[in-house]
Formats: C-alpha cells, structure tokens, sequence
C-alpha cells in the first residue's frame, strides 16, 4: 500500500486495509467544500457497486442535511482528524432512516480532517448482517483517524506534487516564468532558448520556432549552460527542477 501512494491504486490498497482492521464493507472518501459534500471515490469489500449506490443515493437525495454527523463536521475546527460516529438505530429523522433502510446500512464511522487543499472526510460503513463493530474490532476504530486518514491525505499530497511537476516539464510558459525568478538576469532569446530545450525541443525545431539560425540555437545554449555551470542536458532537468521547486510557490498563482 505504501508503493502505492499517489497513484491510482491507493484507494483501493487502503480499502483493503480498512476492511482487515474493521470487517467494514464500504468505504468513501469525500471533500468538504462549503455548499455539499463532493464525492471522490466510493469502494466495496465484496467489488459490487454497493458503495457507489450509498454515495449517490446519499448526495442525489440531499440526505446531508438530514445527517447530524455533517452537522457535527462543519462546525469542527481543528486541523487533526476529529471522528464521529452514527448510530443508525436511532436516526434522529425519517429521512435518514429511509435512507439506511434503502443502503442496508447498520454502522457508519466517518473521519474529517485538513487536506493538502480543503477539509476531507473518510467513512466506512458496515451493511445490516454484518452488523456493529465486535468488540475485538472496537479498540481499531481510532486507527482510522491515527493511521488511515493521515495515509490518506499523505496519498494526496504526493499525487498533487506529481501532478506539479509533470506540469513542470511539459508546460512551456510555466518554464518560462520559473527561469524568469531564477534570480539571474540574462537575454530574453537565450531564456527561450533554454526553456525549449528543458521542454524536449530539439535545436533543428527551436531554430524553426523562433525563427533563428541552429548556429544560434547553439550558441545560446552554451551561454546558458556556462552560466550556470552545466555540462550537459541531464544536468539542466536537475538544475531546473531545484528551480522550480524553490518558485513553485511563487508560478502556482499564474
């Protein structure tokens, strides 16, 4: 599970591991932006699509508003992950046990906490035959806010850095601009230059794309890299990517 942090697969790994620690049969993650909950992955145990039927259910019948645990999750404030549990023998109202009459649902628990961006929630649900957490299951529920969600949010957080710097190599004018901060002052035509050869641009087509001879092509390519002290083209990726992630910060707001 942790080879796969921030890729696909993690979602499903950690469904695995949540299901071992807990017996649980479905598994959601969601954000938390301010209007309602959106949706990121729904996973059952057993492969059906019974999670996917909760989680639409949940959000095309608005029961959300119905739901006391949200309630409870939008006046949280703290960073760390906070869990509510649901007792879905006494709902609280017809709406929510309509809806866990409808789901089969007979325990849920859900943990809130920071993401890299915006409050995020991880619930696991346990259907009417598996009934409540056993006792020998109990004393794991806080693993879920210990160990599940910060893997979680860790999952996100690596796959938006990987997102980030694909970005960084194949985004011309994100190239540009990061050169622009390096701190050195240098001509235009030679930052052109070195920002299409970081983007995979061969001399032949930079010379087409600028409308420059090779012969100049060349030449500015070794200003730039005796201005930096760079030998060779592996060194420049290296170079730029120390680059980007010191002004990162900086070329996100662009």
């Amino acid at each position: 599970m942790l080879a796969s942090l921030g890729n696909a697969s993690f979602e499903g790994e950690l469904s695995r591991l949540v299901t071992d620690m807990l017996g649980s049969n479905e598994m959601h993650i969601f954000r938390m932006p301010a209007d309602r909950p959106a949706m990121i992955a729904s996973i059952s145990s057993d492969g059906t699509r019974a999670a996917e039927r909760q989680s639409a259910t949940y959000i095309d019948k608005r029961v959300w508003h119905f739901d006391p645990a949200m309630q409870s999750i939008a006046a949280e404030t703290s960073p760390a992950p906070s869990i509510f549990r649901l007792n879905t023998c006494e709902p609280g109202s017809n709406e929510l046990k309509s809806y866990y009459d409808a789901v089969d649902m007979r325990e849920r628990v859900m943990v809130v906490g920071d993401g890299p961006e915006e409050r995020m929630c991880l619930a696991v649900t346990r259907r009417g035959q598996a009934g409540h957490f056993p006792l020998e299951q109990e004393y794991r529920v806080p693993l879920l806010g210990e160990l599940a969600f910060p893997l979680l949010m860790r999952h996100y957080s690596v796959a938006a850095e990987k997102r980030g710097l694909s970005r960084a190599l194949t985004s011309l004018p994100l190239i540009e601009r990061c050169l622009s901060l390096s701190g050195e002052i240098f001509p235009k035509r030679e930052a052109e230059v070195a920002a299409r050869i970081i983007y995979g641009v061969s001399a032949e087509g930079i010379s087409l794309d600028l409308g420059i001879g090779i012969e100049t092509v060349i030449c500015y390519r070794r200003r730039f890299y005796q201005r930096f002290r760079i030998s060779c083209f592996r060194e420049l990726v290296v170079w730029y990517l120390e680059l980007y992630g010191r002004v990162r910060g900086l070329v996100a707001e662009h």
